[in-house]
């Protein structure tokens, strides 16, 4: 002992106050101890366990040796109750009968979990030295830088008219004749493209074409038969051989 516990041991030497060692050891509590209002037997209660099972096991015999009068069964529970969950199951399906036995089995099942995670670790725990096959994204490329600070406007839309070149053909003229117009023309010898009498080296200005409706056609083919066979009888007539009385 160095310093002021030195002294005080002395004093408690000088005053025989080491005849009991419960009173010694209140009586150093209380004169080095810093959590005088603290219940150690609830603060063995309520530790748990934050690190490793030894430095936990650490933390609980130091508050353990605080509280006096606790069974083994006792501090086998605090011990088991202050661990972390997956080694506090393991622990109570064992069913330690000491307080030895039970920091055994917690290191022993410690080590095992540890063993576990590192196996299940991949073979190259450094994510930067593993190859990056993974394709690269495709970007656009650049734009190009432009010459033109502001597009081309579409021009302007003429609002005059155009003339079409190409102009619509021109229908020809055509007359429609009824029977009684083409029996007419017939007689007096028309054309029926045109109001001139019948010429054969004549040639009409104005070409145009003759409709003729389904009747108006069969009367006219009536009457032109019946024209034909008047002239017929007509030609015959006047072809009769005579004898003048002049020629004899």
């Amino acid at each position: 002992m160095v310093g002021s516990a030195y002294a005080w041991y002395k004093w408690i030497i000088r005053n025989n106050y080491t005849q009991d060692w419960l009173v010694f050891v209140d009586a150093l509590y209380k004169r080095f101890g810093t959590d005088l209002y603290t219940n150690p037997q609830e603060a063995l209660k309520e530790l748990k366990q934050q690190g490793t099972v030894a430095d936990y096991q650490n933390q609980f015999e130091a508050l353990s040796t605080k509280v006096t009068g606790l069974s083994d069964q006792w501090l086998i529970i605090f011990f088991v109750a202050g661990l972390n969950d997956y080694l506090k199951c393991q622990l109570r399906l064992a069913k330690p009968t000491s307080y030895h036995e039970a920091v055994s089995l917690a290191r022993l099942h410690e080590q095992n979990h540890a063993a576990l995670r590192q196996s299940l670790k991949p073979p190259f725990s450094s994510p930067s030295t593993l190859p990056n096959n993974r394709p690269k994204s495709l970007q656009p490329p650049p734009p190009h830088p432009s010459t033109h600070t502001k597009p081309l406007d579409p021009p302007p839309l003429s609002l005059t008219h155009t003339p079409d070149t190409n102009p619509a053909p021109t229908k020809l003229p055509y007359k429609r004749f009824t029977t009684a117009e083409l029996r007419e023309r017939r007689r007096q010898g028309l054309y029926y493209y045109c109001d001139e009498k019948y010429n054969p080296s004549h040639k009409c200005q104005a070409k145009c074409y003759v409709l003729l409706a389904l009747e108006d056609l069969q009367d006219m083919c009536h009457t032109l038969s019946n024209d034909t066979t008047k002239d017929d009888i007509t030609t015959n007539n006047a072809t009769t051989p005579e004898i003048s009385f002049n020629a004899l």
